[in-house]
């Protein structure tokens, strides 16, 4: 661990006692990105408990807006710091575990799924891909419960490719739109949905790709931890990890920890 990330894990601790973050105004709106929610250790990647999971929702509810995504964007609602929920990957227990939880507090939030992992199809690529060797199955959501997000009023279905292949490394165009047009295309066309929402797999991007999404889909989301800015682009929108403590989350839902990210950054180009 780095001095830098040292020093940001002490000063959430002492926001975590003393919410220095409330000292700043708390405008900046941004987007919380999930992975799996878990009762044991399934050893996915990004795990929560769901203990935890519901600390963290009675938490946003009773402190910040939260909107879906194209609310987010354009900023309806006025005077209060707005947050959006997202989960990557489509694991099974999103289904079991993290929606009754979203229903229960009534969030609206999106699931991006790999088309080609549905119902653990293609069970080697899905370890690979998500670096698991042992870990329960099923791994991914089957197409009864995607069905069930359908119809729910709450979830929407997005686009996470194909195969959650990283895109950053193919130069292709070919296999880009394979991947993202194919993927929306998949999902629309078994589902009967339209899909205009795509997660970045790993976070990571080239240019290429970036163009692909930004044809293809209405807004694209990566990891990049930051909150939106003034300038944010629709086919490249920051997100916080929600994986990390809940001292690190909460720190880093506040602008003035944005603010001083940003700084930062700049000293160090």
């Amino acid at each position: 661990m780095t001095i830098k990330s040292n020093a940001w894990k002490f000063i959430s601790g002492i926001n975590w006692y003393l919410p220095i973050g409330d000292l700043y105004p708390n405008i900046r709106s941004g987007i919380l990105n999930y992975h799996s929610i878990s009762t044991v250790n399934s050893g996915l990647s990004c795990e929560i408990s769901l203990d935890r999971f519901r600390r963290d929702l009675k938490y946003l509810t009773e402190n910040f807006d939260i909107v879906d995504i194209p609310e987010l964007l354009t900023g309806s609602i006025k005077g209060q710091k707005q947050l959006a929920i997202t989960f990557d990957d489509g694991f099974s227990n999103f289904y079991s575990n993290a929606l009754p939880v979203l229903q229960e507090f009534n969030i609206p939030a999106t699931i991006f799924i790999n088309y080609n992992f549905i119902g653990d199809s293609h069970i080697g690529k899905i370890r690979e891909r998500h670096n698991v060797k042992q870990v329960s199955r099923p791994i991914t959501m089957d197409r009864e419960q995607i069905n069930g997000l359908v119809d729910s009023d709450l979830v929407t279905v997005g686009n996470h490719t194909l195969t959650h292949r990283n895109l950053s490394a193919v130069r292709d165009r070919d296999i880009l739109e394979e991947e993202i047009i194919g993927g929306k295309r998949a999902l629309e066309d078994e589902f009967g949905i339209s899909v205009d929402r795509f997660a970045y797999p790993y976070g990571q991007y080239n240019e290429i790709a970036a163009e692909v999404v930004r044809e293809s889909h209405s807004f694209g989301v990566g990891t990049r931890w930051s909150l939106l800015t003034e300038n944010y682009e629709t086919h490249k929108l920051p997100r916080i990890g929600a994986h990390t403590s809940e001292k690190m989350v909460r720190w880093e839902l506040s602008d003035i920890s944005h603010q001083i990210r940003v700084a930062t950054d700049r000293l160090s180009l």
